[in-house]
């Protein structure tokens, strides 16, 4: 390939990872304004249609490790275009779904092929494009979650003017030309075929992620002091703690594991997932922003929604921004920046979130700082870190130590501000957390600095 043919082929590459990961992404995003609808056609109670998330939750949690594995070992394209297929045919699913059950299978068909989609395009970006640019292309991909969140509310808006099942159809078309610029574009270096795959490392780690998830759903909707030590809860958690030791010692042994225990004895790399933890913990920040705006301003649910959008915008123009940064100044400074923004927000929201002026600002900072933390420089880490044959399972990684800190999050600030006579209060307790959570990754960067990045 001369430049020209090369250039063109990184263009062409580029647009269709970006689509990609925006089905992907506005599927999550135009889900939330259908809720209301989707409770209702189904005649569900709060418990029940908590599911609606929780299913793709926690599916598109277990396939993540296994794509990311079958990724490195049959190839990118293949599994590109499973990811994609399985995404579409989930969808199709949910669209002709008349009973709740049916709407669940197609749910968790949906998560369990989205779950490959972001840590092969990742990898896919490792592979070909070089090292000094991928944080420009890194970030260019991280934008896509910003304009999900600007695109999926208002597309929601107006298909369920007509039919809510009709959210669910939008992601057909798209799929399908997706796979099929794929087939023509991607292209596969698959590794040694005769290796036996690791079928007790897969079903040990989804044991170990859905009892997990499940335990900490149990806390959202109760009191953290009260519930806590619930046989609902303790259960589900302890048999994930006791089997995590287990998952582990198994991946030493065999030799082809899902997770390259490799991948952890590299302080870079062990560092990068903490952070990875705590980042995803704050994403949960952006949830609980709206029910902030609507009880401190009095105001409906819908009114609330829309004042996400300067943080959406600067989640949007933050994730490129950062990208290009990690090119000229490094990684860690990137993150840094970040994580400063979002720290001087959260401590805006608890000082003066309730002046509409600053409660803006706030959000800004917000954004800006998720958008550096969420876009490139952990998927950046992993590609200057990790070796081309473990990458796509090193980018699983990130999405899994993100997803736990969202779980997490979600369920003790879901927890903090159930039944609090003062909310203002509350809210204040629970960003103070997050403010805490930012100060770890503060820590974590300057360590991560200090060690270099090929110290092993």
């Amino acid at each position: 390939m001369n430049v020209l043919e090369l250039e063109k082929y990184h263009k062409s590459l580029l647009t269709l990872l970006f689509f990609g990961v925006l089905i992907g992404a506005i599927d999550i995003a135009i889900v939330g304004p259908a809720m209301p609808s989707i409770k209702s056609y189904f005649n569900l109670d709060v418990s029940q249609s908590s599911w609606i998330f929780n299913a793709f939750l926690i599916a598109h949690l277990v396939s993540v490790p296994l794509f990311a594995k079958l990724s490195d070992t049959y190839g990118r394209k293949n599994i590109y275009i499973i990811n994609i297929s399985l995404f579409a045919a989930g969808s199709l699913i949910v669209f002709f779904s008349n009973s709740y059950d049916i709407f669940l299978v197609g749910r968790v068909i949906q998560g369990f092929g989205a779950g490959g989609i972001l840590p092969v395009a990742s990898a896919i970006i490792g592979d070909n494009f070089p090292i000094e640019k991928q944080g420009s292309i890194l970030g260019i991909i991280g934008a896509v979650f910003g304009l999900a969140f600007i695109i999926g509310p208002i597309l929601a808006g107006i298909l369920l003017l007509y039919n809510w099942h009709l959210i669910f159809l939008v992601n057909i078309i798209p799929a399908i030309i997706i796979i099929f610029f794929a087939s023509k574009i991607l292209k596969n270096k698959i590794k040694e075929k005769n290796l036996k795959f690791d079928f007790v490392g897969v079903s040990l780690l989804s044991i170990i992620i859905i009892f997990f998830a499940y335990s900490l759903s149990k806390l959202k909707s109760d009191i953290l002091t009260e519930k806590i030590l619930d046989l609902n809860i303790i259960i589900p958690l302890s048999v994930s703690i006791i089997l995590t030791p287990i998952f582990y010692l198994h991946q030493k042994k065999i030799v082809n594991p899902i997770i390259n225990t490799k991948l952890l004895k590299s302080k870079s790399l062990r560092l990068t997932y903490f952070i990875g933890i705590m980042a995803g913990f704050l994403e949960s920040s952006s949830l609980y922003v709206p029910l902030f705006a609507k009880e401190i301003f009095d105001i409906s649910y819908s009114q609330a929604s829309f004042m996400l959008l300067p943080m959406v915008f600067a989640m949007l123009i933050g994730a490129p921004v950062a990208g290009r940064l990690i090119d000229k100044k490094g990684v860690e400074n990137s993150i840094t920046i970040g994580t400063v923004n979002l720290l001087i927000g959260l401590i805006n929201f608890i000082l003066f979130g309730n002046n509409i002026v600053m409660f803006y600002i706030s959000g800004i900072g917000v954004g800006f700082g998720l958008a550096f933390l969420l876009g490139a420089p952990l998927r950046y880490l992993i590609n200057r870190e990790v070796p081309a044959e473990y990458r796509a399972s090193g980018q699983g990684l990130v999405t899994i130590s993100t997803s736990i800190g969202k779980i997490t999050s979600a369920a003790i600030l879901g927890a903090i501000l159930t039944n609090k006579p003062d909310l203002f209060f509350a809210f204040r307790e629970a960003f103070s957390l997050l403010i805490v959570a930012s100060l770890i990754i503060i820590f974590l960067t300057i360590r991560l600095k200090r060690i270099g990045y090929n110290n092993k």
